[in-house]
């Protein structure tokens, strides 16, 4: 095989760390284990900490990486910003460069929780997982309406005093309220996560996937994230990733998507050489200044890193 593009410098736009032993996520120690689309989260039942990740990637010259926040215990979330800082801040390589974490946007705390993200120097935004689907396997919300509700809307329009970005996690039902969120406020990178999650796959849902993507990508602050298919389609290969980024390229063009690992839960399905050396067959019919741009470029600039 080929390796010459593993010499390309990246950017992993979405990854995680956390500490079992530190038991300071709920849902990774429940006695219930939560089961998702990707399967059994016993399974991430590991520690996963900066030490494992640049393991991981020492084979694919990623010089950079956007940390997403993890579950962290909800009573705290900037609890797990200020932990990433000190581990950003404590090794030579900075990882990771940017840090998303978690804030209730519905929430009356929203703009202390902001501002408590906001004080440490890699903050660069907020993941909601909105998540909703009538089978609870596949549900992330606890509800179907936080991207219609006013709270949510008010504390949407409230990360542009802190230029903040917000990584989204939905399926493709919930696009069109994607978009109008979107429209509240240009000046907020929206971030569509994993694909925008084509959960029905068959010839009708794939449509609808795809001229959702089509729409979104008319909200010129709206961009993807290439990374989590394989909690979808589990059987992948570098064919199947080479098809879905051919469709995601044509809706959002070369200059807003991110490709990324998703580890440790991408880990589930296959290892980080695996992956990235799929993408880079997905994208090799591209040039290299785009190649660039998906890989490095892109990351850097929504992120500020």
């Amino acid at each position: 095989m080929d390796t010459g593009h593993r010499r390309i410098a990246k950017v992993d736009a979405h990854h995680h760390l956390w500490d079992v032993d530190a038991d300071r996520y709920p849902w990774l120690v429940s006695p219930s284990p939560v089961q998702r689309v990707y399967g059994d989260s016993a399974e991430l039942r590991f520690n996963y900490r900066l030490n494992a990740y640049l393991d991981d990637v020492r084979n694919q010259n990623v010089v950079k990486s956007v940390h997403v926040q993890t579950g962290w215990r909800p009573e705290d979330p900037v609890g797990e910003t200020r932990h990433l800082q000190a581990i950003a801040d404590a090794n030579p390589g900075g990882f990771p460069h940017a840090i998303i974490g978690a804030a209730a946007l519905d929430q009356p705390d929203v703009e202390r929780v902001l501002e408590g993200h906001a004080s440490h120097r890699n903050a660069r935004g907020v993941r909601v997982s909105l998540n909703w689907h009538e089978n609870p396997v596949l549900r992330w919300a606890d509800r179907s309406d936080y991207l219609t509700d006013s709270a949510f809307r008010r504390g949407f329009s409230r990360l542009s005093r802190f230029s903040f970005s917000l990584d989204v996690q939905a399926y493709p039902a919930q696009f069109a309220d994607i978009g109008s969120l979107a429209a509240l406020d240009d000046a907020v990178p929206v971030i569509l996560l994993h694909a925008g999650m084509p959960i029905a796959r068959d010839q009708e849902g794939l449509r609808a996937w795809r001229d959702g993507l089509h729409e979104l990508a008319r909200h010129p602050n709206l961009s993807i994230k290439f990374c989590g298919l394989s909690m979808i389609i589990h059987g992948w290969n570098a064919a199947i990733m080479r098809d879905y980024l051919t469709m995601v390229v044509e809706a959002f063009g070369a200059d807003r998507v991110m490709m990324a690992s998703n580890f440790p839960v991408d880990r589930l399905k296959g290892s980080l050489d695996d992956y990235f050396d799929a993408y880079a067959f997905a994208a090799a019919r591209l040039t290299a200044d785009e190649q660039a741009a998906l890989f490095r470029e892109n990351a850097e600039r929504i992120y500020r890193i």
